[in-house]
C-alpha cells in the first residue's frame, strides 16, 4: 500500500465538491479564495446514459441534469499524497484525485475537447489561478492547440474537417488548424476509419 501511495504523490490534484454537502461549503470557499487553484461550478452537466439502481430500476435517465458540483484543480508547491490533501481540507479522500496532467485537467473544467458535454465559459472560472488560466486558454501555444484539437478528435464520434474547423475557431486553435491541416486531416481519417470497426 505504501508503494502505491508514493506513485500518487504529486503537486497537482483534481478535487470534486458538492455545494449541497454542508461540509463542502467551507472547502469551496477556502479553495476559491486561499489556495493556488482554479475551479468552476458545473450546473449544466447531463447524464450521457441511463444510470440504474441495484434493483435495475432507473436512477437517472439519459439527458437528466446532474447534481450541481464544483471541480477544482489545485497546485501545491511541494508534492503531496492525496490522503494528506484530504486531511488538510477535511474531506473524504474519494473527492481528491492526484494528477500529472495540469493542462488536460484545466481544460476539463470548461469541457474543452469534449464535444458532447456542455461547454462552460471562461468567465465562470474562479480562484487565484483563474486569470492565468484564462490567459493561457485564449493565447494557446501551438503545442497546446494541437493537444486541444487531438483531444477533441479522440473524444468525438465520426468527425469532419468542417466540425474540427468550427471547434478550432471557437477554441482559439485556428492558427494551428491552418498550419497542420494535412496532419489533422490524416488523424480524422484514421479516427473515422477506426470507428467503422
Amino acid at each position: 500500500m505504501a508503494n502505491s501511495n508514493k506513485v500518487n504523490k504529486t503537486r497537482i490534484f483534481n478535487i470534486l465538491l458538492y455545494p449541497d454537502n454542508i461540509e463542502h461549503l467551507e472547502v469551496i470557499y477556502k479553495l476559491r479564495n486561499l489556495y493556488k487553484c482554479v475551479g468552476i461550478c458545473h450546473d449544466k452537466d447531463v447524464y450521457e446514459d441511463d444510470v440504474f439502481n441495484d434493483d435495475l430500476t432507473i436512477k437517472h435517465k439519459k439527458g437528466d441534469t446532474k447534481k450541481k458540483h464544483w471541480h477544482f484543480v489545485v497546485q501545491f508547491d511541494n508534492p503531496r499524497y492525496a490522503s494528506g490533501v484530504a486531511k488538510e481540507l477535511e474531506i473524504d479522500e474519494r473527492f481528491v484525485e492526484p494528477t500529472k496532467y495540469f493542462t488536460s485537467s484545466k481544460q476539463y473544467l470548461l469541457h474543452w475537447g469534449y464535444p458532447d458535454k456542455y461547454q462552460y465559459e471562461t468567465s465562470e472560472l474562479v480562484g487565484i489561478l483563474a486569470p492565468k488560466l484564462i490567459k493561457q486558454l485564449t493565447e494557446l501555444t501551438e503545442e497546446s492547440q494541437i493537444q486541444t484539437l487531438v483531444t477533441f478528435i479522440d473524444n468525438s464520434e465520426r468527425l469532419s474537417m468542417r466540425q474540427l474547423y468550427d471547434f478550432a475557431i471557437a477554441n482559439g486553435c485556428f492558427p494551428t488548424y491552418r498550419r497542420c491541416y494535412t496532419m489533422l486531416n490524416d488523424f480524422i481519417f484514421c479516427h473515422n476509419d477506426m470507428r467503422n470497426y
